[in-house]
């Protein structure tokens, strides 16, 4: 018998159910499973996808709303289903509404949906599973726990005979009613919430659609008109409409907001056409009311004229400056950044970079080197040596220690090289380096020259920013992480700095800011720990399945068991130490009984060869033996035991032969 692990694909699934309406996926697969009298785990290890630790019976009830854990292609034909009615089975109709891929956007999907799932418990309708026999999609849902069909509260662990009609205040059940509403028109596969606008994708342009929803339906843009969501909401959708921030706070939740807002249903709200003015008028910004400024202030600079500055039209916000600028101006000749001062009025070099270069070029020419200028300005060594690059590169520094910072032969693909690394504008200096030696080999003073160039720094003006703008400033920041996380855990999902950024809508630097990622990794430390402990209780299971059902007569290899599990020898042993002593020990006692009856079976064997040589009155030998038994070279030295046995064998016949000779003569009568 060789060891495997059991699916469905041993064996044909002749009973195949048609899915229900609103049945969730894990109610599927286990009627099926009855009807087909094997596991619900059986089948899900043959339409399983992604990574095998997933494949735990702990985690079964995650197939309702993680489509990346199957095959639906697989699914479909193991159980004759189409396709489009698989995902009718799962949540996966509610994130192809917001994205136009939602496994390319997994991760955020996977946020928006389990924030608006129970995970806490496992709520029913007692009559429904009496008489459909089936599990809904919508029972998962925090805001919805009563049955609109036969007007009962769910249940969890609640008796058919104690379950009483609902008495609770109306305007709750009329709020979850809609709710629930809302819920089945996304749960529709062949429904849409909006069209895509111009080159907007799905996100975008459902974006659009709730801002126009937000101003009343107005026909232009007006961000002052907009009175019902927070200033910050408004100008971060706006902002993603147009193209020029990569922050996305497009979700269910949102949604509803809006609706609630709006007095709208769902179905209008599919309904309804954004006009062609709103659009254009999304992305009309106004021009700016400062000309630029007419001289650049760095006294080594050669650029005089505003016609040189270069206009970024984004959001700056300097660090420790306490300050937002809407927009700036970059000089093309030494790259130093510009922006108005609302406050004193008059324009002004924003980084403070002009007076730091001038402290830093004084320090040099008086023979400090970058270590010494870090030490006397306390300031960053990475940053200091990409100013020593920027000075070498302009050619501030002295002629004797030029040569030491400059170089000559600058590849050509220069920018591409840069572009490679992917990395903004504000990424930090020691992250940027280190990236660019471990892909190109480059020395700090190399990365340095090579950063101070034109076409990279004009490179990094002009790409847009991958980073998501820091939150303000709130008090509850810390909360709304710890809860997140809480949330992440319940649900299985692996922590991660970018998937908690994402459920908060900040950035990772932001998460670093507020000591948060010390919290995500702790957490991630506990969760790590529990999935191990999980695993290795599943695992034990499946092992002593394993040993339960295994033929006791034949020898089990550890190779076979380790394919059972689905886990290498390596991986075994590093994390459950204690558990491949167990298998070892009871592979070993499977062994040798499967040992004792090889025996016994050779034994019988070679005593039916040995009776028949008897019996044919042949030469009984060694080799004759062994003929009989099949084996041709007894006397090769991998038969060594089986010979022995043999010998053994012969000699105990032979000596019976002797024994009963001597009674025969004993009892003969004397002549």
């Amino acid at each position: 018998m060789t060891a495997g692990i059991y699916t469905v694909e041993n064996q044909l699934l002749t009973v195949r159910p048609t899915p229900k309406l609103g049945e969730s996926l894990t109610s599927f697969l286990n009627r099926a499973a009855k009807l087909n009298g094997c596991n619900e785990m059986d089948i899900w290890r043959s339409i399983h996808a992604g990574s095998i630790h997933m494949l735990r019976s702990q985690l079964f009830y995650r197939l309702d709303y993680d489509f990346c854990l199957i095959d639906p292609k697989q699914l479909s034909m193991l159980l004759d289903v189409t396709l489009d009615s698989i995902k009718k089975l799962t949540f996966f109709t509610v994130c192809s509404k917001f994205f136009d891929d939602p496994y390319k956007d997994y991760d955020r999907a996977m946020v928006m949906i389990q924030m608006a799932l129970d995970k806490r418990s496992r709520k029913f309708c007692p009559i429904c599973i009496e008489h459909e026999d089936v599990y809904k999609l919508t029972w998962l849902l925090k805001e919805v726990d009563y049955c609109f069909t036969h007007n009962i509260r769910l249940e969890s662990n609640t008796n058919l005979a104690d379950i009483s009609e609902v008495t609770s205040d109306t305007n709750d059940l009329n709020k979850q009613e809609v709710i629930y509403r809302r819920w089945n028109f996304l749960l529709k596969s062949d429904k849409v919430l909006t069209k895509r606008y111009g080159r907007l994708n799905m996100e975008r342009s459902l974006a659009l659609k709730l801002l126009f929803v937000a101003q009343n339906q107005a026909s232009v843009y007006v961000r002052k008109d907009i009175v019902g969501f927070s200033k910050n909401l408004v100008k971060s959708l706006v902002s993603f409409v147009r193209g020029t921030s990569s922050v996305k706070k497009v979700t269910q939740s949102l949604l509803f907001e809006v609706l609630n807002y709006a007095n709208m249903t769902i179905e209008e709200f599919s309904n309804l056409e954004v006009p062609k003015s709103y659009l254009t008028s999304i992305f009309t910004i106004k021009e700016k009311k400062n000309n630029p400024p007419s001289t650049c202030l760095a006294p080594w600079c050669y650029n005089q004229e505003h016609q040189r500055m270069i206009l970024i039209d984004d959001r700056v916000e300097p660090r420790k400056k306490g300050i937002r600028y809407p927009y700036y101006y970059v000089c093309k000749g030494c790259f130093m950044r510009y922006a108005y001062h609302p406050e004193i009025n008059q324009w002004q070099e924003i980084d403070g970079k002009i007076e730091l270069v001038s402290a830093i070029k004084k320090l040099v020419e008086a023979g400090m080197t970058r270590s010494e200028v870090s030490r006397e300005l306390k300031i960053n060594y990475f940053q200091i040596s990409e100013i020593f690059g920027y000075l070498a590169y302009h050619h501030l520094l002295p002629k004797s220690i030029h040569a030491t910072y400059a170089y000559s032969n600058i590849p050509e693909n220069l920018v591409s090289l840069f572009e490679a690394i992917q990395c903004e504008l504000y990424t930090y200096p020691e992250t940027k380096y280190k990236k660019t030696r471990n892909r190109y080999g480059w020395n700090l003073k190399m990365y340095s020259y090579f950063y101070a160039h034109s076409d990279v720094q004009l490179y990094f003006i002009h790409k847009p920013s991958e980073l998501k703008k820091p939150l303000k400033k709130h008090n509850d920041l810390c909360i709304q992480a710890e809860r997140s996380i809480n949330d992440m855990v319940l649900s299985d999902i692996r922590l991660s700095l970018n998937q908690v950024a994402s459920s908060l809508d900040c950035s990772e630097s932001t998460l670093h800011s507020y000591g948060i990622a010390s919290v995500v990794q702790e957490a991630k430390s506990k969760q790590s720990s529990k999935r191990l402990h999980d695993e290795e209780k599943e695992l034990r299971k499946t092992f002593d399945t394993l040993i339960s059902r295994h033929d006791c007569k034949e020898v089990l290899s550890m190779r076979a068991v380790y394919n059972c599990l689905g886990r290498n020898r390596d991986y075994v042993v590093e994390n459950y130490p204690g558990f491949i002593n167990y298998m070892t020990a009871s592979v070993k006692e499977v062994n040798n009984k499967a040992e004792v009856h090889r025996l016994k079976q050779l034994v019988r064997r070679i005593k039916e060869a040995i009776q028949q040589l008897s019996e044919k009155q042949r030469d009984i030998s060694v080799t004759a033996v062994a003929k009989c038994l099949g084996i041709k070279y007894i006397h090769v030295k991998g038969y060594r035991p089986v010979k022995e046995k043999i010998k053994q064998e012969i000699e105990d016949y032979k000596n019976i032969l002797v024994g009963q000779s001597h009674w025969v003569n004993v009892s003969e009568p004397r002549s």
